[in-house]
């Protein structure tokens, strides 16, 4: 069940707060917890309790205890507090994806991780053993989607990587395309081999693809092929009491990277780093402005 609640990190997408309303007619806040009555003669009975409000909505100690879909893990006050403003604020932007979306999203994942063979049943009990329902999954889906399209939306309109920036980079952190060579490599009998050391007959060999190889990975049998051409097929060697030949498809000389070929993942690397400043700042920047009450 690790799987099913570890599996999806990121691409998903989410709907329910974690918290009752404070206005909620079935919640009254006493000492931070939330009682009610099973009957006019029975004592109160604790239900839950209220560990923080965020502009005016509870944070239930039982729905942050329960796994998340995205860590496997219980949140901590403060993270459930973040997540918290960040979903008022994707639904203040309408972020919040509708039901028929939740459930696409279940079905694809399932799909791709192999658990659509799964009953609709069968995949709840798995559920059930992690500590969640099938109500709270589609929540955290929800939740999760929302979330990640207002950081998406945010970030995509507050943070820009400059080309100077990308040229600065690059020119700070030069990058070098290694020597390399696509080869083939075939093994031959002895009776295969002249008296001069050279291949008989070049029909009907069975090569095997070795790919791109590095230079600094090359054996010391294969050293020699640094100083062969391209489509060049070597002199049998012998090798562990086995004739071998070795045929260069093609090559690659050492080479410093341009520009051009580093600009895109120069850019994706100064984007992963803003991103990081950006989601500090974006939660500064909600806390400031928003009323939390911690109650536990």
């Amino acid at each position: 069940m690790k799987k099913i609640l570890n599996i999806f990190i990121l691409g998903l997408l989410v709907s329910n707060s974690f918290a009752a309303n404070d206005k909620s007619k079935n919640n009254k806040d006493k000492n931070s917890n939330v009682e009610t009555k099973t009957d006019e003669k029975s004592e109160r009975v604790l239900v839950d309790e209220i560990v923080a409000r965020v502009n005016g909505v509870n944070i239930l100690k039982s729905v942050i205890e329960k796994p998340q879909i995205v860590t496997g893990q219980a949140l901590s006050t403060d993270e459930a507090v973040k997540q918290e403003l960040l979903f008022q604020k994707a639904v203040d932007y309408k972020f919040l994806p509708t039901a028929a979306e939740v459930e696409k999203q279940i079905a694809n994942f399932r799909i791709s991780n192999g658990l659509n063979e799964m009953t609709d049943e069968e995949f709840e009990a798995e559920l059930k053993k992690e500590g969640l329902n099938y109500l709270d999954y589609k929540n955290q889906m929800a939740r999760f989607i929302a979330i990640e399209r207002l950081k998406g939306a945010e970030f995509a309109e507050r943070v820009v990587v400059t080309k100077q920036e990308v040229e600065n980079f690059y020119s700070k952190n030069p990058s070098w395309n290694e020597e390399k060579y696509f080869l083939n490599i075939c093994e031959v009998s002895a009776d295969q081999v002249d008296e001069n050391g050279n291949l008989k007959n070049s029909d009907n060999l069975n090569w095997e693809d070795l790919g791109w190889v590095l230079k600094k990975d090359l054996s010391a049998e294969l050293s020699f092929v640094c100083s062969m051409k391209k489509d060049e097929v070597s002199k049998p060697f012998k090798k562990d009491d086995v004739y071998q030949i070795v045929k260069v498809l093609d090559k690659s000389e050492k080479y410093l990277r341009t520009l051009n070929e580093r600009y895109l993942e120069i850019e994706s690397v100064l984007q992963a780093q803003k991103k990081q400043s950006f989601e500090k700042e974006f939660e500064t920047e909600l806390r400031k402005d928003a009323s939390i009450v911690y109650l536990a």
